[in-house]
Protein backbone atom coordinates (compact mmCIF):
# COMPACT_ATOMS: atom_id res chain seq x y z
CA UNK A 1 0.00 0.00 0.00
CA UNK A 2 2.87 2.17 0.83
CA UNK A 3 4.31 1.89 -2.41
CA UNK A 4 0.89 2.36 -4.03
CA UNK A 5 0.50 5.44 -2.07
CA UNK A 6 3.61 7.05 -3.21
CA UNK A 7 2.90 6.19 -7.16
CA UNK A 8 -0.45 7.54 -6.61
CA UNK A 9 0.67 11.38 -5.04
CA UNK A 10 4.50 11.64 -5.86
CA UNK A 11 7.54 11.54 -4.50
CA UNK A 12 7.83 15.15 -3.39
CA UNK A 13 5.30 15.33 -0.52
CA UNK A 14 6.20 15.83 3.19
CA UNK A 15 4.86 12.44 3.28
CA UNK A 16 7.80 11.00 2.00
CA UNK A 17 10.22 13.42 3.44
CA UNK A 18 13.33 11.79 4.23
CA UNK A 19 13.83 13.47 7.61
CA UNK A 20 12.03 14.91 10.46
CA UNK A 21 13.29 18.46 9.67
CA UNK A 22 12.08 17.90 5.78
CA UNK A 23 9.01 16.65 6.97
CA UNK A 24 8.33 19.67 9.21
CA UNK A 25 9.48 22.17 6.67
CA UNK A 26 6.57 20.75 4.28
CA UNK A 27 4.24 20.26 6.50
CA UNK A 28 4.31 23.55 7.72
CA UNK A 29 3.93 25.20 4.63
CA UNK A 30 1.57 22.55 3.11
CA UNK A 31 -0.84 23.81 6.37
CA UNK A 32 -0.85 27.30 5.49
CA UNK A 33 -3.90 27.54 3.94
CA UNK A 34 -5.52 24.66 6.28
CA UNK A 35 -5.02 27.45 9.39
CA UNK A 36 -8.48 28.29 11.62
CA UNK A 37 -8.50 31.79 9.57
CA UNK A 38 -8.35 30.21 6.32
CA UNK A 39 -10.56 27.75 6.70
CA UNK A 40 -12.76 30.46 8.62
CA UNK A 41 -12.96 32.79 5.54
CA UNK A 42 -13.74 29.20 3.29
CA UNK A 43 -17.38 28.51 5.29
CA UNK A 44 -19.49 30.67 2.74
CA UNK A 45 -18.30 28.92 -0.49
CA UNK A 46 -18.84 25.76 2.11
CA UNK A 47 -22.28 26.57 2.51
CA UNK A 48 -23.26 27.20 -0.64
CA UNK A 49 -22.03 23.88 -1.56
CA UNK A 50 -23.83 22.39 0.70
CA UNK A 51 -27.00 24.10 0.23
CA UNK A 52 -26.79 22.78 -3.50
CA UNK A 53 -26.10 19.33 -2.54
CA UNK A 54 -28.71 19.05 0.46
CA UNK A 55 -31.72 20.88 -2.32
CA UNK A 56 -30.85 17.99 -5.04
CA UNK A 57 -31.23 15.15 -2.65
CA UNK A 58 -34.67 15.98 -1.05
CA UNK A 59 -37.17 13.76 -2.23
CA UNK A 60 -35.05 11.09 -3.20
CA UNK A 61 -34.08 8.05 -2.06
CA UNK A 62 -30.14 8.66 -2.32
CA UNK A 63 -26.94 6.49 -0.83
CA UNK A 64 -25.55 8.76 1.69
CA UNK A 65 -21.73 7.92 0.82
CA UNK A 66 -22.17 8.95 -2.19
CA UNK A 67 -23.96 12.18 -1.07
CA UNK A 68 -21.18 12.93 1.03
CA UNK A 69 -18.21 12.10 -1.46
CA UNK A 70 -20.12 14.67 -3.94
CA UNK A 71 -20.06 17.05 -1.61
CA UNK A 72 -16.41 16.92 -0.46
CA UNK A 73 -15.32 16.78 -4.18
CA UNK A 74 -17.13 20.08 -4.53
CA UNK A 75 -15.12 21.68 -1.72
CA UNK A 76 -12.45 20.08 -3.47
CA UNK A 77 -12.34 21.36 -7.13
CA UNK A 78 -14.13 24.53 -5.42
CA UNK A 79 -12.03 25.95 -2.84
CA UNK A 80 -8.75 23.56 -2.61
CA UNK A 81 -7.56 23.45 -6.41
CA UNK A 82 -9.74 26.73 -6.96
CA UNK A 83 -10.85 25.30 -10.26
CA UNK A 84 -12.59 27.17 -13.24
CA UNK A 85 -15.57 24.57 -13.63
CA UNK A 86 -18.32 26.32 -15.89
CA UNK A 87 -20.30 24.17 -17.13
CA UNK A 88 -22.15 20.52 -15.33
CA UNK A 89 -19.65 18.65 -18.29
CA UNK A 90 -16.84 19.95 -16.68
CA UNK A 91 -18.12 19.26 -13.06
CA UNK A 92 -18.97 15.98 -14.03
CA UNK A 93 -15.49 15.06 -15.42
CA UNK A 94 -13.93 16.63 -12.30
CA UNK A 95 -15.78 14.06 -10.28
CA UNK A 96 -15.64 11.13 -12.60
CA UNK A 97 -11.99 11.14 -12.62
CA UNK A 98 -11.55 11.97 -8.95
CA UNK A 99 -13.48 8.54 -7.98
CA UNK A 100 -11.25 6.52 -10.34
CA UNK A 101 -8.48 8.29 -9.06
CA UNK A 102 -8.96 7.55 -5.56
CA UNK A 103 -10.15 4.23 -6.27
CA UNK A 104 -6.71 3.17 -7.20
CA UNK A 105 -5.28 3.92 -4.11
CA UNK A 106 -6.46 0.19 -3.08
CA UNK A 107 -5.29 -1.28 -6.27
CA UNK A 108 -2.23 -3.45 -6.47
CA UNK A 109 1.05 -2.53 -8.85
CA UNK A 110 0.39 -3.54 -12.54
CA UNK A 111 -3.39 -3.43 -12.41
CA UNK A 112 -6.05 -1.70 -14.73
CA UNK A 113 -6.87 0.03 -11.59
CA UNK A 114 -3.75 1.41 -10.73
CA UNK A 115 -3.28 2.20 -14.57
CA UNK A 116 -6.91 3.55 -14.62
CA UNK A 117 -5.84 5.89 -11.48
CA UNK A 118 -2.62 7.30 -13.07
CA UNK A 119 -4.41 8.43 -16.24
CA UNK A 120 -6.56 10.32 -13.73
CA UNK A 121 -4.10 11.68 -12.20
CA UNK A 122 -2.89 13.30 -15.22
CA UNK A 123 -6.07 15.25 -15.90
CA UNK A 124 -5.51 16.49 -11.94
CA UNK A 125 -2.28 17.08 -12.20
CA UNK A 126 -3.08 19.19 -15.75
CA UNK A 127 -5.52 21.17 -14.05
CA UNK A 128 -3.72 22.34 -11.47
CA UNK A 129 -0.72 23.11 -13.47
CA UNK A 130 -3.91 25.32 -15.25
CA UNK A 131 -4.59 26.99 -12.28
CA UNK A 132 -0.98 27.76 -10.98
CA UNK A 133 -0.21 29.34 -14.26
CA UNK A 134 -3.43 31.59 -14.18
CA UNK A 135 -2.07 32.84 -10.02
CA UNK A 136 1.73 33.08 -11.44
CA UNK A 137 0.00 35.38 -13.76
CA UNK A 138 -2.45 36.92 -11.67
CA UNK A 139 0.45 37.74 -9.10
CA UNK A 140 -1.66 37.09 -6.00
CA UNK A 141 -3.78 34.10 -4.40
CA UNK A 142 -7.52 34.17 -5.33
CA UNK A 143 -8.23 32.68 -1.18
CA UNK A 144 -7.69 28.79 -2.85
CA UNK A 145 -6.03 26.44 -0.56
CA UNK A 146 -4.01 26.04 -3.98
CA UNK A 147 -3.29 29.79 -4.25
CA UNK A 148 -2.38 29.54 -0.39
CA UNK A 149 0.33 26.70 -1.03
CA UNK A 150 2.19 28.87 -4.03
CA UNK A 151 2.29 32.21 -2.23
CA UNK A 152 3.02 29.99 1.17
CA UNK A 153 6.49 30.57 2.48
CA UNK A 154 8.87 29.70 5.58
CA UNK A 155 12.37 31.45 6.37
CA UNK A 156 15.27 28.95 7.07
CA UNK A 157 17.86 28.94 9.10
CA UNK A 158 19.73 31.30 6.80
CA UNK A 159 16.94 34.03 6.23
CA UNK A 160 16.01 32.88 3.17
CA UNK A 161 12.30 32.20 2.53
CA UNK A 162 11.22 28.87 1.15
CA UNK A 163 8.30 28.22 -1.25
CA UNK A 164 7.01 24.73 -2.48
CA UNK A 165 7.86 24.36 -6.52
CA UNK A 166 5.13 23.97 -9.05
CA UNK A 167 5.48 19.61 -8.33
CA UNK A 168 5.21 20.08 -4.53
CA UNK A 169 2.08 22.07 -4.28
CA UNK A 170 0.26 19.78 -6.87
CA UNK A 171 1.50 16.21 -5.27
CA UNK A 172 1.24 17.79 -2.13
CA UNK A 173 -2.41 18.78 -3.21
CA UNK A 174 -3.26 15.35 -4.22
CA UNK A 175 -1.99 14.11 -0.45
CA UNK A 176 -4.74 16.45 0.69
CA UNK A 177 -6.98 15.13 -1.90
CA UNK A 178 -6.53 11.70 -0.28
CA UNK A 179 -6.33 12.20 3.17
CA UNK A 180 -8.98 14.30 2.85
CA UNK A 181 -12.02 13.14 0.90
CA UNK A 182 -12.71 9.79 1.67
CA UNK A 183 -12.29 10.16 5.41
CA UNK A 184 -14.43 13.33 5.47
CA UNK A 185 -17.40 11.69 3.06
CA UNK A 186 -17.51 9.01 5.35
CA UNK A 187 -17.57 10.23 8.67
CA UNK A 188 -20.28 12.67 7.27
CA UNK A 189 -22.34 9.55 6.06
CA UNK A 190 -21.75 7.50 9.12
CA UNK A 191 -22.99 10.98 10.97
CA UNK A 192 -26.45 10.26 8.94
CA UNK A 193 -26.37 6.73 10.03
CA UNK A 194 -26.53 7.71 13.85
CA UNK A 195 -29.05 10.02 13.26
CA UNK A 196 -31.12 7.93 11.60
CA UNK A 197 -30.52 5.36 14.58
CA UNK A 198 -31.30 7.97 17.17
CA UNK A 199 -34.35 9.86 15.81
CA UNK A 200 -35.08 11.35 19.15
CA UNK A 201 -30.95 13.49 19.10
CA UNK A 202 -31.96 14.23 15.89
CA UNK A 203 -35.08 16.44 16.63
CA UNK A 204 -32.92 17.87 19.18
CA UNK A 205 -30.07 18.81 16.64
CA UNK A 206 -33.34 20.38 15.09
CA UNK A 207 -33.68 22.30 17.63
CA UNK A 208 -30.73 23.18 18.59
CA UNK A 209 -30.29 25.06 15.15
CA UNK A 210 -33.69 26.77 15.47
CA UNK A 211 -32.47 28.26 18.01
CA UNK A 212 -29.62 29.21 16.02
CA UNK A 213 -31.37 30.32 13.42
CA UNK A 214 -33.35 32.76 15.42
CA UNK A 215 -30.04 33.99 16.74
CA UNK A 216 -28.67 34.86 14.00
CA UNK A 217 -30.74 34.38 10.65
CA UNK A 218 -30.22 32.08 7.65
CA UNK A 219 -28.40 33.54 5.50
CA UNK A 220 -24.12 33.08 6.08
CA UNK A 221 -23.03 30.50 8.89
CA UNK A 222 -19.82 31.79 10.08
CA UNK A 223 -17.53 29.22 12.30
CA UNK A 224 -18.18 31.53 15.44
CA UNK A 225 -21.80 30.12 14.72
CA UNK A 226 -20.64 26.56 14.68
CA UNK A 227 -18.56 26.61 17.99
CA UNK A 228 -19.75 24.56 20.95
CA UNK A 229 -20.91 26.87 22.57
CA UNK A 230 -23.25 28.37 20.03
CA UNK A 231 -24.03 24.35 18.74
CA UNK A 232 -22.93 22.20 21.73
CA UNK A 233 -25.47 19.24 20.43
CA UNK A 234 -23.74 19.46 17.12
CA UNK A 235 -20.22 19.51 18.18
CA UNK A 236 -20.46 16.82 21.03
CA UNK A 237 -22.62 14.78 18.41
CA UNK A 238 -19.90 14.69 15.59
CA UNK A 239 -16.99 14.19 18.47
CA UNK A 240 -19.15 11.11 19.01
CA UNK A 241 -19.53 10.31 15.81
CA UNK A 242 -15.35 10.68 15.57
CA UNK A 243 -15.00 8.49 18.53
CA UNK A 244 -17.68 5.46 16.93
CA UNK A 245 -16.52 5.38 13.07
CA UNK A 246 -12.90 6.98 13.25
CA UNK A 247 -9.85 6.83 10.86
CA UNK A 248 -9.05 2.96 10.86
CA UNK A 249 -5.09 3.82 9.73
CA UNK A 250 -2.88 6.89 9.65
CA UNK A 251 0.61 7.38 7.96
CA UNK A 252 2.76 4.31 9.06
CA UNK A 253 6.38 5.05 11.15
CA UNK A 254 9.42 3.29 10.97
CA UNK A 255 11.10 1.50 13.61
CA UNK A 256 14.56 2.65 13.99
CA UNK A 257 15.79 0.33 16.63
CA UNK A 258 14.48 -2.96 17.32
CA UNK A 259 11.49 -2.66 19.79
CA UNK A 260 9.37 -4.96 22.12
CA UNK A 261 5.68 -4.24 22.48
CA UNK A 262 3.19 -6.37 24.70
CA UNK A 263 5.25 -9.37 24.20
CA UNK A 264 5.51 -8.45 20.20
CA UNK A 265 9.23 -7.49 18.44
CA UNK A 266 9.14 -5.16 16.06
CA UNK A 267 12.35 -5.42 14.25
CA UNK A 268 14.40 -2.29 13.43
CA UNK A 269 13.07 -0.75 9.86
CA UNK A 270 9.40 -2.89 9.85
CA UNK A 271 6.38 -0.29 9.08
CA UNK A 272 5.22 0.67 12.43
CA UNK A 273 1.15 1.95 12.36
CA UNK A 274 -2.06 2.23 15.53
CA UNK A 275 -5.65 1.36 15.01
CA UNK A 276 -7.72 4.56 16.33
CA UNK A 277 -10.59 2.76 16.86
CA UNK A 278 -9.18 0.07 18.79
CA UNK A 279 -7.61 3.18 20.92
CA UNK A 280 -11.23 4.52 21.31
CA UNK A 281 -11.80 1.39 22.48
CA UNK A 282 -9.63 0.81 25.40
CA UNK A 283 -10.81 4.41 26.88
CA UNK A 284 -11.40 3.52 30.43
CA UNK A 285 -13.22 6.92 30.54
CA UNK A 286 -15.86 6.22 28.03
CA UNK A 287 -16.38 2.68 29.75
CA UNK A 288 -16.85 3.94 32.94
CA UNK A 289 -19.63 6.89 31.93
CA UNK A 290 -21.40 4.24 29.99
CA UNK A 291 -21.38 1.83 32.62
CA UNK A 292 -22.37 3.86 35.38
CA UNK A 293 -25.24 4.98 32.94
CA UNK A 294 -28.82 4.25 33.58
CA UNK A 295 -29.05 2.76 30.31
CA UNK A 296 -26.35 -0.29 30.98
CA UNK A 297 -24.85 -1.46 27.94
CA UNK A 298 -25.76 -4.69 27.27
CA UNK A 299 -24.05 -5.51 24.09
CA UNK A 300 -20.52 -7.24 23.78
CA UNK A 301 -19.56 -4.22 21.63
CA UNK A 302 -19.40 -1.78 25.07
CA UNK A 303 -19.22 2.14 24.54
CA UNK A 304 -18.19 1.36 21.15
CA UNK A 305 -21.76 0.13 19.85
CA UNK A 306 -23.66 2.34 17.32
CA UNK A 307 -26.98 2.03 19.46
CA UNK A 308 -26.33 1.52 23.16
CA UNK A 309 -22.91 3.90 23.40
CA UNK A 310 -23.92 6.63 21.06
CA UNK A 311 -24.19 9.63 24.19
CA UNK A 312 -23.20 12.69 22.56
CA UNK A 313 -24.03 14.13 25.90
CA UNK A 314 -20.45 12.75 27.45
CA UNK A 315 -18.89 15.11 25.51
CA UNK A 316 -20.35 18.09 27.82
CA UNK A 317 -19.36 16.22 31.21
CA UNK A 318 -15.85 17.31 32.23
CA UNK A 319 -15.68 14.21 34.09
CA UNK A 320 -16.75 11.88 31.61
CA UNK A 321 -15.37 13.22 28.69
CA UNK A 322 -12.41 11.01 26.71
CA UNK A 323 -9.13 13.05 26.57
CA UNK A 324 -5.63 11.35 25.15
CA UNK A 325 -7.42 8.49 23.82
CA UNK A 326 -9.29 9.80 21.52
CA UNK A 327 -7.25 10.98 18.94
CA UNK A 328 -9.35 10.35 15.43
CA UNK A 329 -7.02 12.80 13.82
CA UNK A 330 -3.97 11.29 14.57
CA UNK A 331 -1.47 12.41 17.50
CA UNK A 332 2.25 14.08 17.20
CA UNK A 333 3.97 15.86 14.43
CA UNK A 334 2.28 13.23 12.02
CA UNK A 335 -1.49 14.60 13.07
CA UNK A 336 -3.72 15.21 9.84
CA UNK A 337 -3.36 19.01 8.90
CA UNK A 338 -6.94 19.20 7.79
CA UNK A 339 -8.42 18.66 10.84
CA UNK A 340 -10.21 22.18 10.94
CA UNK A 341 -11.15 21.92 7.35
CA UNK A 342 -12.61 18.93 7.65
CA UNK A 343 -14.46 19.76 10.99
CA UNK A 344 -16.26 23.14 9.27
CA UNK A 345 -17.36 20.40 6.54
CA UNK A 346 -19.01 18.10 9.22
CA UNK A 347 -20.82 20.79 11.00
CA UNK A 348 -21.72 23.15 7.91
CA UNK A 349 -23.45 20.15 6.31
CA UNK A 350 -24.82 18.96 9.35
CA UNK A 351 -26.32 22.03 10.47
CA UNK A 352 -27.76 23.16 7.36
CA UNK A 353 -29.14 19.03 6.83
CA UNK A 354 -30.91 19.44 10.14
CA UNK A 355 -32.83 22.50 9.14
CA UNK A 356 -34.11 21.22 6.24
CA UNK A 357 -34.45 17.45 5.78
CA UNK A 358 -36.48 14.76 7.32
CA UNK A 359 -35.30 11.22 6.55
CA UNK A 360 -35.24 7.59 7.09
CA UNK A 361 -32.92 4.58 6.91
CA UNK A 362 -34.14 2.76 4.09
CA UNK A 363 -33.55 -0.70 5.26
CA UNK A 364 -34.30 0.17 8.68
CA UNK A 365 -37.76 1.52 7.44
CA UNK A 366 -38.63 -1.95 5.43
CA UNK A 367 -37.91 -4.19 8.73
CA UNK A 368 -40.16 -1.65 10.36
CA UNK A 369 -42.41 -3.10 7.80
CA UNK A 370 -41.49 -6.54 7.86
CA UNK A 371 -41.51 -7.17 11.29
CA UNK A 372 -44.22 -4.99 12.79
CA UNK A 373 -44.14 -6.80 15.94
CA UNK A 374 -40.86 -5.63 16.99
CA UNK A 375 -40.06 -2.82 19.03
CA UNK A 376 -38.04 0.35 17.66
CA UNK A 377 -35.29 -0.62 19.76
CA UNK A 378 -35.05 -4.50 17.93
CA UNK A 379 -36.14 -3.19 14.71
CA UNK A 380 -32.35 -0.81 15.25
CA UNK A 381 -30.83 -3.95 16.33
CA UNK A 382 -31.77 -6.13 13.33
CA UNK A 383 -31.10 -3.60 11.10
CA UNK A 384 -27.14 -3.28 12.13
CA UNK A 385 -26.94 -7.25 12.64
CA UNK A 386 -28.17 -7.99 9.42
CA UNK A 387 -28.26 -5.38 6.64
CA UNK A 388 -25.09 -3.34 7.36
CA UNK A 389 -22.19 -5.12 6.33
CA UNK A 390 -18.83 -2.73 7.00
CA UNK A 391 -16.47 -1.99 3.92
CA UNK A 392 -12.87 -3.83 4.35
CA UNK A 393 -10.62 -1.71 2.52
CA UNK A 394 -11.60 2.14 3.42
CA UNK A 395 -9.62 4.27 5.41
CA UNK A 396 -13.08 5.37 7.83
CA UNK A 397 -15.93 2.23 8.40
CA UNK A 398 -18.26 2.86 5.80
CA UNK A 399 -21.21 0.30 5.28
CA UNK A 400 -21.09 -1.65 2.04
CA UNK A 401 -24.44 -0.38 0.75
CA UNK A 402 -23.81 2.93 1.04
CA UNK A 403 -26.19 3.87 3.86
CA UNK A 404 -29.29 4.50 1.81
CA UNK A 405 -31.74 7.18 3.10
CA UNK A 406 -35.33 8.58 1.89
CA UNK A 407 -35.65 12.22 2.17
CA UNK A 408 -38.27 14.76 2.41
CA UNK A 409 -38.39 18.68 3.44
CA UNK A 410 -38.47 19.30 6.91
CA UNK A 411 -42.02 19.17 8.65
CA UNK A 412 -42.16 21.54 11.81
Amino acid sequence: MAGVSQIVCGKNTFRTAQTKAEHKALKQLVSAPLTQSAVAKAIPIIQQLAEQVIKNLLNRDVQMADVAEHYILDITWRQLMGLELTTPEQIEKFHEQSHIYLKGMYSRPGSPELEACLKAREYLMQAMQEKIDALVKGGQSDGSAIGGLLYATLETDSGEARRLSHVQIKENMLVVMVAGTETSSSMLACAVLLMGLHPCIYKELQLEQDALVGRFGTTVLTQAQLEAKNCPLLDSMLHEVLRLCPVNFLSRSIALETLTVDGFQIPKGWAVSFNIGLTHEQDKTCESFDNSNSNKNSNMMGHMDLLEGFHPDRWQDAAARPTTDFMPFGVGPRRCSGNLLVMAELKTFMALFARTVDFDLAQLKAIKTTHPNDSPEEHKRRYLDEIVQWQPLSAVSIPLDGIPIVTRPRQR
